[in-house]
């Protein structure tokens, strides 16, 4: 789904990214791959981009101390195989970020909004302890959702 640089959605997700600090460098990419990856599986793009933010800020190099790699911090214990078999370069800023965003839909099309965010950042319900965690990866990426619009 071909989106263009100059388009409102665009336009919007990059003041997005500016207001929570994300580096110019590739912030018109993201902002596209966002916007397009949003219009894909049907997910709001500021939703896609507060996860991004709080991930990574915008690193599509960053790789966590729990092996999740780029920008949407995709795990690779979890989801790697699967983007091999797909081809899809995690390390790759348009991959990263669709990839994201389709395991992101699948947990919120499943656990609705908030409990998928906090199934993305790898919460089990069969494990208590995780929850005070995954509490607060929540609790940071609503601040953003809510919070920083431009």
């Amino acid at each position: 789904m071909a989106v263009h640089a100059g388009s409102p959605e665009v336009y919007w997700i990059d003041a997005f990214l500016k207001s929570n600090k994300i580096q110019e460098a590739n912030r018109s990419r993201l902002a596209q791959s966002i916007v397009s990856s949003a219009k894909k599986y049907d997910l709001n793009p500021r939703l896609i981009a507060s996860v991004m933010v709080v991930e990574s800020r915008g690193n599509p190099f960053a790789i966590s101390g729990q092996d999740a790699v780029g920008i949407m911090q995709v795990h690779l214990p979890t989801w790697g195989s699967a983007a091999d078999r797909e081809g899809i370069n995690l390390l790759k800023i348009e991959d990263n970020i669709d990839f994201g965003a389709r395991i992101l839909k699948n947990y919120v099309r499943q656990y609705g909004l908030w409990d998928g965010v906090k199934r993305y950042n790898g919460f089990i319900a069969s494990n208590p302890i995780s929850e005070q965690s995954a509490q607060q990866y929540v609790a940071k990426v609503q601040q953003v959702y809510q919070d920083q619009q431009p």
